[in-house]
């Protein structure tokens, strides 16, 4: 026996002979589920086959259910099952309560406070009884990866398209019907929302379309009106998605700039299908349109000109019109207010006439003015301005304790004194002028920068952010980079009224992508003039990458 046969000596005494039988390490088994015994004792099972050890030693019947193990792919099944059924029961109640059939509408309610089965509730919304009705005729067998990963997309698209909590609570001010009016969605709820929302926050500031003439040719669903078009309604609803969290006002999911894209591209089919024919409705259409492309996209202009026709003016400026807040009238009980929509026309003509005076002085006639006539001419066009804020009637005036839409009126005053003596202080001869002229101007517009900056606080804390006029944009950036150069000047003291303008300007950005662009103006401003903006303004920046849910 040589020496590869026998173990080396740990200890003084006779070497022993090497076993060399082969011998294989035993791995423990892994048990896949437990028995139905063992799971109710809620023991360690040995696993399969049947009976187990504890099942041998306890003489129970030994029965392994492998359809309880929720990650085999039967369990999947049920599961995502379970899931489609509940969903679809919850669309088919949500559908039958918006019926306009009353009767049916009370009947589901009267059922769902007198049964405790759900099938009974099912029944009288037209949806399955039980999921085995569902599943019979929707039962599909597992695929490959390539089902697996098509699954998961899906599941990824419906997760972008399912009912918010804010849209089962949603009450829109106007119910209309979606047909005959556009082919971009069949959902009667989606319209009535976004009409609630154009004829809340965006028409009284501009009145293209007579409300109460459009809602009743719109309800009354004839095409062949010339108050209500197919055209005209898609435009409406291009404008208001901007006002909109839901997801199905996305053309792309997720992309703010996509907003209202699906119902401005079907607006522009139809326009093309008009052949340029000229009626009142393409007009209206024609006006939104390029208000959703030109002003939210392209930044330009509107080259205005004096209304031809004055408004027939009336002593009682209340119209029997109301507004109240939608949709956060849902959640918090307001009182109803005149909407003043006539008066709001009647004096919005009045400042047109003098925002085309300033045009006229300050892109035409000033190029052959010395600076000292050019001082002259802003001077008295400042005058008219504000003789036309004096003579606004009171439901129109800022008021603190009652923030109302028309309001913003003045708002629109305060950035046309921004806009006049911007070109004054800017202007190369203007600074070689007398220190107090100089001075002068520059307070006017940082004055009417900060009333700006008081009113949309005022908003801020009546309202919200979410839903904030479209007309709001262009002052809220005019007010915002004019204080931005007053922040390092000792004697004032705007923090707070910059930052509160940084809110709405980073609200503002969730809706519209030229927002974000005064965002990044504003930030390269403050950095080129060596201006430090405050903490406070930081962490509101920070806010833009955030979803709306979660600080507005």
């Amino acid at each position: 026996m040589t020496s590869e046969d026998h173990l080396p000596a740990l200890a003084p005494g006779p070497r022993g002979p090497v076993n060399k039988q082969p011998f294989t390490l035993m791995k423990p088994r892994k048990n896949s589920t437990a028995c139905l015994p063992c799971k109710q004792a809620k023991r360690k099972c040995t696993g399969r086959p049947a009976p187990c050890k504890a099942c041998q030693n306890t003489d129970a019947e030994c029965v392994f259910d492998e359809t309880l193990d929720l990650r085999r792919k039967v369990a999947a099944r049920r599961t995502l099952g379970e899931l489609e059924y509940y969903r679809g029961l919850l669309y088919s109640l949500l559908e039958s309560l918006r019926s306009s059939d009353e009767d049916k509408v009370n009947h589901i309610l009267e059922t769902i406070r007198g049964s405790a089965l759900l099938s009974n509730i099912a029944n009288v919304v037209d949806a399955p009884a039980d999921l085995s009705d569902a599943s019979s005729d929707n039962a599909k067998p597992l695929g490959n990866a390539d089902d697996a990963i098509a699954q998961q997309e899906r599941l990824a698209a419906d997760a972008h398209s399912r009912i918010t909590l804010e849209k089962l609570c949603d009450i829109p001010i106007f119910q209309v019907s979606v047909k005959p009016w556009t082919a971009v969605t069949d959902d009667d709820h989606l319209i009535s929302h976004l009409i609630s929302l154009y004829f809340t926050w965006d028409h009284p500031l501009s009145q293209i379309i007579d409300q109460r003439m459009f809602l009743r040719h719109m309800r009354e669903g004839n095409k062949n009106t010339e108050f209500c078009t197919p055209f005209l309604v898609n435009s409406i609803l291009a404008v208001a998605s901007t006002y909109s969290d839901f997801p199905e006002v996305f053309a792309i999911p997720g992309d703010v700039a996509s907003k209202g894209a699906h119902f401005f591209n079907e607006a522009e089919l139809l326009w093309k299908a008009e052949e340029g024919r000229t009626s009142l409705a393409n007009i209206q259409a024609l006006a939104l349109m390029s208000h959703v492309q030109m002003s939210m996209e392209c930044r330009k202009t509107a080259n205005l000109t004096p209304p031809i026709f004055e408004p027939p003016v009336r002593d009682n400026i209340n119209d029997d019109i109301v507004w109240i807040p939608y949709p956060r009238s849902n959640h918090i009980e307001y009182e109803k207010k005149p909407a003043l929509l006539r008066e709001i026309m009647i004096q919005t003509v009045g400042f047109t006439e003098l925002v085309v005076n300033m045009q006229d002085l300050l892109f035409d006639e000033a190029f052959d003015m010395n600076i000292g006539d050019l001082c002259r001419a802003v001077s008295a066009l400042y005058t008219r301005l504000e003789t036309w804020l004096k003579k606004l009637p009171g439901p129109l005036k800022i008021d603190k304790e009652a923030v109302q839409v028309p309001q913003v009126l003045s708002l629109q005053y305060h950035h046309a004194i921004i806009q006049l003596f911007d070109s004054l202080v800017n202007h190369e001869d203007f600074a070689p002028m007398s220190l107090p002229d100089v001075n002068q101007a520059r307070l006017i517009r940082l004055r009417s920068a900060k009333q700006i900056a008081d009113y949309l606080l005022l908003y801020h804390e009546a309202y919200g952010l979410r839903h904030v006029p479209g007309q709001m944009l262009e002052p809220a950036n005019a007010s915002t980079l004019i204080l931005l150069t007053a922040l390092d000047n000792c004697e004032y003291d705007f923090k707070e009224e910059f930052v509160e303008l940084c809110r709405f300007l980073v609200a503002f950005s969730k809706r519209f992508s030229l927002a974000r662009d005064m965002l990044a103006n504003i930030e390269s401003t403050a950095e080129s003039m060596g201006i430090k903006l405050p903490p406070e303004a930081g962490t509101v920046f920070d806010h833009r990458n955030l979803e709306s849910s979660q600080w507005l």
